[in-house]
């Protein structure tokens, strides 16, 4: 879904990062709680323009030690996102910093 959502969309000079928390009750190992709220953390890269998703990643928790495991650090979890992005000269904004970066 997430290579389809790159290979047909060409996004303008500006993206930004957020995270969501998507409602879900139904029983999910990786489930998120917060103060009143539950469900499925995500992390999005977005055109502002036309609110299209570049690229997604579910965060996961804690993942086992093993080849699959992935580092779930903000700054990591960033550079996996926007690595398609990387020397296309656009402006990416972020929730934390709010100042935009260049890649």
């Amino acid at each position: 879904m997430v290579d389809n959502f790159q290979k047909y969309y060409c996004p303008s000079e500006y993206v930004t990062i957020d995270e969501q928390l998507l409602a879900s009750r139904g029983k999910c190992p990786f489930r998120q709680y917060k103060p009143a709220k539950y469900g499925i953390k995500t992390f999005a890269l977005l055109d502002p323009r036309t609110v299209y998703t570049l690229n997604l990643e579910t965060y996961l928790d804690v993942q086992p030690d093993g080849p699959y495991k992935i580092s779930n650090a903000s700054q990591d979890v960033v550079l996996r996102l926007v690595e398609p992005m990387f020397g296309t000269n656009r402006n990416i904004t972020g929730e934390t910093t709010g100042l935009p970066v260049c890649l």
